[in-house]
């Protein structure tokens, strides 16, 4: 899987990274993803 990512969201990504709140860029888009997803079965997130 490819995904494209803004490179100021990148840049988020990379100082998330350096601070430690993740272990690499993969596992910050997961961790997001999954976020989402938890949001959405709770009804916090609609489209």
């Amino acid at each position: 899987m490819t995904v494209s990512v803004p490179p100021e969201t990148i840049r988020w990504i990379d100082e998330e990274v350096g601070k430690g709140h993740f272990a690499d860029r993969s596992h910050a888009v997961q961790f997001s993803l999954l976020k989402v997803k938890e949001l959405i079965n709770k009804g916090e997130i609609k489209f």
